[in-house]
């Protein structure tokens, strides 16, 4: 079955390089890919064009208009039956394309949603959000870096170097899972999600695949959404509405590059990834605050309730165990953008 890998791309191709050299060692499957550049200006098309001998790939390119409007346009000129939506900064695993179309080829009404690990292809000193627990392990895999990483920006290999030996440098450069896999919720309700009520939250574009004409039925991605975060939360919503079940695919995997998210230091661009967040949270539950399961995702996102509880709290209206929901949570005028939202896991697009 033809499959189409999506990737809109904004001044990245520093990254998008390490992207398309993964897809290069994808095992099998018949797919092509369709970059979509967002009006960038650093030589993207020149990165593309370096692949065209080994991948059926198209370019694209459109004033900047933001990733929902760059979706849009690769979704038009899509030849796959089924969609596969990665993020310019993802490098897939050599059986991406295999087992989301296992997932989904055989299941009429099934979306797959990948699983996100992290991984470290370029040092870049302030600017990238890394842990301890991230030093620790690149270090421990090549103590020679520790020389190194207080005084230079550099890359830890080169894209042809992991096309040409993938299996020694994927183990190299990975650090371990994504925050937005929220493993807990998959532990709990299985990752067929059954009785988890807030699904869409798990529809993030890095690594998700579905029908393209389930995507054209329910009209495509929003291009309301400015900035960073929920346009595809607002897709899984409307995918999970019209009757298509999102299902969590463990072996599906991407390995979401670090990378800087601004061009100011760490923490102020998070900061302003933030209020964007905030923003478009807030545009989500206006379009949708009639539904309960609407509501309780914005009390959870505003740290009013944990999400366990929140969706018990839907599954006992569901069975008639309670008649609405509790005073404290029902609906009054949203916190203006940049207020009331806690640190937890970002929901749907918690890439960073």
């Amino acid at each position: 079955m033809m499959m189409s890998v999506i990737i809109p791309t904004y001044r990245r191709s520093q990254y998008l390089d390490f992207t398309l050299a993964s897809f290069t060692r994808q095992l099998d499957g018949e797919f092509e890919i369709i970059v979509v550049d967002d009006g960038g200006d650093d030589g993207t098309k020149h990165t593309v064009e370096k692949y065209q001998r080994d991948l059926h790939v198209t370019y694209l390119r459109q004033e900047h208009s933001g990733r929902s409007a760059a979706r849009n346009r690769a979704l038009a000129a899509a030849g796959g039956e089924l969609l596969v939506f990665c993020d310019d900064c993802m490098i897939a695993d050599p059986e991406l394309i295999r087992r989301h179309a296992a997932a989904v080829g055989e299941a009429e009404h099934i979306a797959s949603v990948g699983w996100k690990r992290r991984a470290l292809t370029c040092w870049l000193r302030g600017r990238l959000q890394m842990i301890e627990s991230d030093f620790l392990t690149i270090l421990a895999r090549d103590p020679a870096l520790a020389a190194r990483l207080p005084y230079e920006d550099f890359s830890l290999l080169e894209p042809e170097q992991f096309a040409a030996d993938y299996q020694r440098w994927l183990p190299f450069i990975d650090l371990g899972d994504d925050v937005t896999n929220f493993v807990s919720v998959v532990a709990k309700f299985s990752p067929t999600l059954d009785d988890f009520r807030f699904p869409w939250m798990f529809a993030v574009t890095g690594n998700l695949c579905v029908r393209r004409q389930q995507v054209l039925d329910v009209g495509g991605f929003c291009e309301e959404y400015q900035g960073w975060g929920m346009e595809d939360t607002d897709l899984g919503y409307r995918l999970h509405r019209d009757g298509i079940r999102l299902v969590v695919s463990t072996q599906a995997r991407t390995y979401h590059q670090l990378h800087p998210i601004g061009p100011d230091s760490a923490a102020r661009a998070l900061w302003l990834r933030r209020v964007e967040l905030c923003r478009n949270f807030r545009l989500f539950y206006e379009k949708y605050r009639q539904d309960p399961a609407v509501r309780m995702h914005w009390c959870y996102f505003r740290d009013q309730i944990n999400l366990f509880d929140a969706n018990q709290i839907i599954l006992d209206i569901e069975a008639g165990r309670r008649r609405d929901l509790p005073e404290e949570f029902k609906p009054r005028e949203p916190a203006r953008s940049g207020s009331g939202a806690g640190s937890r896991a970002v929901p749907g697009g918690g890439r960073t």
